[in-house]
Parts: structure tokens; C-alpha cells; sequence
């Protein structure tokens, strides 16, 4: 709640805070940080976003970072990362999607993946998605960039914007 009420220079702000690397800092809740960061900027983009888990499953609940749901019936599986320093489990961000897709809460047809990730350290993302069998269904931003298509939906606030940003979301050969 806090973070829909608070002006785009400030969301700013939490972002790079989210994603920097102080070693003096103890502070190690970074990553569910950022995951609400993201989030919001996904509902203030239009979308309609149901807030995952922080911490994987429990209880059988589908451990997803977010879900983002479109007018036009597609939804976004949100998986959030602060970095790329540690190794990206495929196989289960993708049993998220299958697992909503087999409960009927999303179709396989309008149904993808969005991983937003906040630094590069290894750069090691995108070619792994790319040599995966879930290239298709994946699509790669980096938080900074997710921000700026914000803040270009924010200065304009037109349908046609929207939309555009919407699709750019969305996996495409």
C-alpha cells in the first residue's frame, strides 16, 4: 500500500537502494524489495497484479514472484531477481506457469514469463533462456528498463501507450 502512494523519484530511489551492494549494509531483504518494487510498477502499468510468495512454496501455494493479469486476458508470470550472480532455476520458475496453467487460472495460449532483473554482475540470463526449451514462453527486462517504460506510460497516461508497453512485455521471436 505504501509504495502506490509514494511519486515515481522516490520509487527511483528505492530501486537503486534495493539494488545496491554495500557490504557494511546487513540488510539482506533486498531481494523482497525489489519484488514489491516490481510489482507496483507493474499495477501502475495497468496490469492487475496478485503479489507472490518471498520465500518459494509453502503449504502448495504456486511459488511465483507475481502475477500480472491484462485487460485483454493474457497474464505475465513475474519472477524478480537482484542479480544474475546466482543460478536461475528454469525448470521451477516455469512449473509456476504449468502449475497455473493445470489449476485454470491462466491459458496456455495468453500465459508467459517475465524476469526482471535488477543488475547484470554475469550477464548470464539471457543466453541461458536463450538455449533453454522455455525460450518462447520468457522474456527478459532489466528493472531500470521496466522503470523507464513507467515513467514514459506516466508523462503520456494514453491507452495506445499502454498497450505498446504491454506487448513489449510479452515474448516475441
Amino acid at each position: 500500500q505504501f509504495l502506490s502512494k509514494i511519486d515515481l523519484a522516490t520509487i527511483s530511489k528505492y530501486i537503486e537502494d534495493a539494488l545496491s551492494s554495500n557490504k557494511d549494509d546487513k540488510f539482506d531483504e533486498r531481494g523482497y524489495v525489489l519484488q514489491d518494487i516490481v510489482n507496483e510498477i507493474g499495477s501502475r502499468l495497468g496490469y492487475r497484479v496478485t503479489n507472490g510468495l518471498y520465500r518459494g512454496k509453502r503449504n502448495n501455494e504456486n511459488g511465483y514472484d507475481g502475477l500480472w493479469r491484462c485487460q485483454d486476458g493474457s497474464c505475465i508470470i513475474m519472477e524478480s531477481k537482484t542479480s544474475d550472480a546466482y543460478t536461475l532455476d528454469l525448470e521451477a520458475i516455469a512449473g509456476y506457469r504449468e502449475e497455473l496453467i493445470e489449476a485454470k487460472a491462466i491459458e496456455r495460449k495468453n500465459s508467459s514469463i517475465l524476469i526482471v532483473l535488477g543488475r547484470a554482475d554475469k550477464g548470464t540470463f539471457p543466453s541461458l533462456i536463450r538455449g533453454s526449451n522455455y525460450s518462447q514462453n520468457i522474456r527478459i527486462i532489466s528493472t531500470r528498463a521496466l522503470f523507464e517504460l513507467l515513467s514514459i506510460y506516466d508523462s503520456n497516461s494514453v491507452w495506445v501507450i499502454q498497450k505498446q508497453i504491454m506487448e513489449l512485455l510479452k515474448p516475441h521471436d
